[in-house]
């Protein structure tokens, strides 16, 4: 099963194992790979895909930065350090508040009981 291309980092991850890690399907990964050259997998002598620890980074950036509403078209030539700093920009999610007491100064355990 050899690789068509050589690195520091070889590709080894099969599609499967790169949407499970991603959270990507894997027709997205192959579409963004193809439509926008996101990444760059290597390949065996029958074709099929393997994909680097970088590539396997490289997605999930993408994603994140695709999940604040910026679209892959205008990311995917992006280097990872302008992609994290997209990140880094963002606003941080409001903080989830935690459950109180009613303000009316009704008592939760008589809720509780009453449902």
């Amino acid at each position: 099963m050899p690789i068509n291309r050589s690195s520091s980092n070889p590709p080894r991850h099969p599609i499967g194992v790169v949407a499970r890690r991603t959270g990507l399907k894997p027709d997205l990964i192959r579409a963004w790979e193809r439509r926008y050259g996101a990444v760059d997998p290597g390949r065996t002598d029958t074709r099929r895909r393997f994909y680097s620890d970088a590539d396997v980074e490289r997605l999930l950036l993408l994603r994140r930065v695709v999940s604040t509403g910026r679209g892959i078209s205008q990311v995917a030539g992006l280097s990872n350090e302008e992609l994290e700093g997209l990140i880094a920009a963002e606003p941080a999610p409001p903080a989830r508040q935690p459950a109180s007491a009613p303000s009316d100064g009704t008592d939760l355990e008589e809720l509780r009981r009453a449902s």
